[in-house]
């Protein structure tokens, strides 16, 4: 969950308040627009599995975070396999990054994290796109 969005760890913190004063926490915190969207993505995946199907292609950093630190082992278990079987979770796993020459750390997490929102945006469609999309991610 290192790479999660901040706004994400805050909305699993606040899965503890009811939705009225978890909006007011956020509203005194000014977050964005889309900081309020990720923090309310991951409220709501952290307080219970239904909106998972809405949260994934929107907030994938929510999930993520929700996955990690949801109260119910339940919601756990589903969050996580809804994260690992989402869009472009069969391109290109860790092992493959290393035979490409990857060393093991983070940055392996990192891309595939990236790989997979990619996959959900449309932008990478097959193992030899997702290869392609490694090239550039790893020159930029």
């Amino acid at each position: 969950m290192g790479g999660a969005h901040p706004a994400s760890l805050l909305g699993v913190l606040l899965s503890t308040l009811g939705p009225e004063d978890a909006r007011g926490v956020e509203a005194r915190l000014a977050l964005t627009r889309r900081q309020a969207h990720v923090a309310e993505h991951a409220r709501r995946l952290a307080s219970g599995p239904a909106p998972v199907g809405d949260a994934l292609p929107e907030a994938p950093e929510a999930l993520e975070a929700a996955a990690a630190a949801a109260p119910d082992p339940g919601v756990r278990r589903a969050l996580a396999r809804r994260l690992r079987s989402g869009p472009g979770a069969d391109l290109l796993t860790g092992a493959d990054l290393l035979a490409a020459g990857m060393s093991q750390g983070p940055e392996v997490g990192r891309l595939l994290r990236a790989l997979r929102a990619a996959a959900r945006a449309g932008t990478v469609r097959s193992r030899r796109g997702a290869m392609a999309w490694l090239e550039r991610e790893r020159a930029s």
